[in-house]
């Protein structure tokens, strides 16, 4: 039995147990969904909406759904998930950092904080061997 399929059988017969451990695909979607959805709607909430430009809520909007996309792509061990993810995450990032350099309030920098905080590991995880040894599990299983 090859590492690939016995790291499969390893989860499988942990599903069939009924317990449940969180893998690197399920932090990253947990992840990415609090820097990129979350995150990205609390511009929304009245200490941020009238400080941030309606032209950047509507590109928020829209990267949260590719991000809710992306993350269902993930979710379900897909390889296109993982750069969906990957790309919208790290646009947020770089453009989040960039607000710290002139930031319009304290919420706005306790955004960029969270999405910072959040958003670093995220890539560095989407990146790691460990989750894209469990895509490729799953690639080979179906």
């Amino acid at each position: 039995m090859n590492q690939k399929t016995q790291g499969l059988s390893a989860r499988s017969a942990a599903d069939e147990e009924g317990t449940h451990r969180l893998t690197p695909v399920h932090w990253a979607v947990i992840g990415s969904l609090t820097a990129n959805v979350v995150v990205q709607m609390s511009v929304f909430l009245p200490a941020l909406s009238s400080v941030v430009p309606t032209d950047a809520k509507v590109v928020g909007a829209i990267q949260a759904l590719v991000a809710v996309a992306g993350a269902w792509g993930l979710w379900n061990r897909r390889q296109w998930g993982r750069r969906t993810t990957l790309v919208v995450t790290l646009f947020n990032v770089v453009g989040s950092a960039t607000a710290l350099f002139d930031p319009a309030n304290a919420a706005v920098v306790a955004a960029v904080a969270v999405t910072l905080t959040i958003g670093v590991p995220v890539i560095v995880l989407l990146w790691s061997r460990p989750l894209k040894d469990e895509l490729l599990g799953a690639r080979a299983a179906r």
